[in-house]
Order: C-alpha cells, then structure tokens, then sequence
C-alpha cells in the first residue's frame, strides 16, 4: 500500500515546487504576465505606471556599476504588493510584500 502511494506523493511535491518556483519569478497584472528579464517599457506596457517608483542610483555589483530602479505595485483587494527591481531597465527581481 505505502509502495503507491510514494508515486503519487512525489508528483505532488513537484508540482507544488514547480508552482512555488514560477510564482517568484512573475507575476499577473491587467491579464498579463510580467517576467524577470522584461524592460521598463514593457512592464509599464503591460502593468501601467507603478503606483510607487524608487530610484536608487549607481550601485556597484559585482565589480560594475549599475542603475537600479524599484517599482512598487498595490494591486488591490487583499493583494500582495509586488515590488520589482530593475537593473540597467531589465527587470532583475519581482518580490511580494504586505497585503493592501
């Protein structure tokens, strides 16, 4: 009995890691998916303006300096905020924050 049921408890942890793992790299908004490494422009194409914008400046990152800009998006109704990080205008990391 326990041998069918390790085949089955294995594919759900797949999918659950699977799912866990594209959840942290993009993110929906207007019905669109935005993705690490999409520019400026299209994440503001798909998105809109941010509600927040940051910019940090020249940061140096492993022996380069780089322009580092953070978008802030509260998308509303007991949604988590997502703030997306861009380097050189490529979007480098998408991290949630607080429920709105």
């Amino acid at each position: 009995m326990i041998h069918k049921a390790i085949p089955a408890l294995v594919a759900i942890l797949c999918i659950c890691f699977y799912s866990a793992t594209a959840s942290a790299k993009g993110f929906t908004c207007n019905n669109k998916v935005v993705r690490e490494g999409d520019t400026t422009f299209e994440v503001k194409k798909n998105c809109g303006d941010p509600d927040s914008e940051e910019n940090i400046g020249y940061v140096k990152i492993d022996d380069a300096y780089v322009t580092v800009v953070r978008y802030f998006y509260d998308l509303g109704d007991g949604r988590l905020l997502r703030m997306l990080e861009f380097r050189n205008g490529v979007l480098y990391s998408i991290e949630s924050g607080p429920r709105s």
